[in-house]
Formats: C-alpha cells, structure tokens, sequence
C-alpha cells in the first residue's frame, strides 16, 4: 500500500471549481447537515486527492459530530480514523470480516456491517472494538441508527 495507491485514498472536498455527481452532493449536504462545513450548493467544487491515506480496500465513510472521518476497509478488516486534519490512524480498530458499512451514533460509538462474519463490530470512541456485538443476516451491506441508538442492517437474507 503506497500514497499513490488509489485503491487506499480518502479525498477531501473544498469549495472551488468542479461538476459534482448526484451522490457528492448528498455527501456534501450531509456534511453541511452535520454542520462541519458551510454548503453552498451554488458554488463550485474542487477535489483533493490523496488527503489521507486509508486501510486497504475502503468501502464506506462516516463522519462523527468532531469531524473525524471512519473508513470501513475490508481489505484489512480493520476501520481508518482521519481527523478533520487529514491525520489518519490506519487499523485504528479491529473489525469482523469484510466491513461494508460504517455508521457513528450520537454518543460517538462507530459500528461496522461485517458482510463476511454476518455481525456488527461496535467501536467505543477511544477505539475498543467489540466484534460479534450483534448477530445480522447473511452478508449485511448497510447499516443505520436511529435517533433512539437502535441499529439496523440491510442483510442479502
């Protein structure tokens, strides 16, 4: 894994010059929603690549109320913490097998969907990882929290 390696790449969006596709404007008003950057639909966008490097094959992102961006790096079974910084921790906690989603309660606990184990790994915000916290279908490929903390999985079965 180098720097260079797309495969292993967060990118970083700023305000500037770029014709956003439909899902970086969601990422974008998500972030505006969560209040970590002003959103000017109107602006135009630049992207920054190789921001911060990440665990090996990255599947999905979330953002906590401090800015701190998680990947969910299935290729390494592991989650990448990247402060609002771009300081990242690769294998900044141990997950079940084939994390496809990631999603971060209100009290900063991350969770992981674990396609390959068919469970959820919670992550305490100092990074302590429960794996097998809770048993899904086969093969989880999202996950959610309502506003109450309860976790939900979108499972194949």
């Amino acid at each position: 894994m180098t720097a260079d390696d797309p495969s292993t790449l967060s990118r970083r969006i700023s305000a500037r010059a770029f014709s956003a596709a439909p899902l970086l404007l969601a990422v974008i008003a998500l972030i505006g929603a969560l209040g970590l950057a002003p959103v000017n639909r109107a602006a135009a966008m630049t992207v920054t690549n190789a921001w911060a490097s990440t665990g090996s094959l990255p599947y999905d992102v979330a953002i906590d109320s401090a800015g701190n961006l998680y990947t969910a790096d299935a290729g390494a079974n592991s989650v990448t913490k990247i402060t609002p910084a771009g300081v990242a921790t690769t294998s900044w906690a141990t997950t079940g097998v084939n994390p496809s989603a990631i999603a971060v309660d209100a009290s900063g606990n991350v969770y992981t969907a674990d396609a390959g184990a068919n469970s959820v790994t919670k992550i305490t915000p100092s990074g302590v990882a429960t794996r097998a916290w809770a048993t899904t279908g086969a093969n989880p490929s999202a996950i959610a929290i309502d506003a109450s903390g309860n976790v939900y999985t979108a499972n194949a079965t």
